[in-house]
């Protein structure tokens, strides 16, 4: 079935757990115990060239998993000028992480013409099937909203429709912003995409 013609009203939530991969995102450091915890699912892994090589080849034999590999995001020198040292890394970092998401995304899209996924980080272990069962397949799922800083939405793991997170991910890293990923994922998502179909998928409910 093709995205655009999707009617959710039709699609179970088994068929969802059924067809949608996951992605995991982050470095490889647990991908061992990772891939196992998920064992039962297709598995998008998006790391960087620089893990480690046996890490690397371990995934790549995985039958259950398909590893994007990607580039170091190279930012550009106008964008590093006049940051403290410590803005520089946060930078840095975010950009990392928002392009090994947005690969990850693209890869679930063109490979598996996924509608809806999650993305966990990668030294996180979570029931995907209770949350899913908690998500809104039309809207923004994630953990909670966390009060520290200005406040933000807890990325460690978040579920949506596949194309709404490649528009979230390409609108952070446009952004370029010194600030944590967290912080920057949430304005843009609630600033310029103007999300308002959030839901908590670990709420007591």
């Amino acid at each position: 079935m093709i995205y655009e013609e999707f009617d959710m009203r039709m699609y179970s939530y088994e068929d969802m757990e059924r067809d949608m991969p996951i992605i995991i995102q982050g470095p490889t450091t647990y991908c061992r115990e990772v891939s196992n915890y998920y064992k039962n699912y297709n598995q998008v892994w998006s790391t960087w060239n620089s893990e480690p090589e046996e890490n690397l080849e371990f995934l790549s034999k995985q039958k259950n998993v398909h590893l994007v590999i990607d580039d170091l995001p190279v930012i550009p020198k106008s964008k590093l000028e006049n940051l403290t040292e410590h803005a520089v890394w946060t930078l840095q970092r975010s950009m990392y992480q928002f392009t090994s998401t947005l690969n990850g995304f693209k890869y679930a899209d063109k490979n598996f013409g996924a509608y809806f996924a999650p993305k966990i980080r990668s030294d996180f272990l979570i029931d995907v099937a209770t949350s899913t069962h908690k998500s809104n397949p039309e809207g923004f799922n994630c953990l909670g909203w966390h009060n520290g800083s200005v406040g933000y939405l807890i990325d460690y793991y978040f579920v949506a429709p596949v194309r709404d997170v490649i528009r979230l991910m390409e609108g952070c890293i446009s952004l370029s912003h010194p600030s944590h990923s967290e912080n920057v994922m949430t304005y843009f998502l609630l600033e310029k995409m103007k999300q308002r179909n959030i839901r908590y998928c670990f709420d007591s409910t």
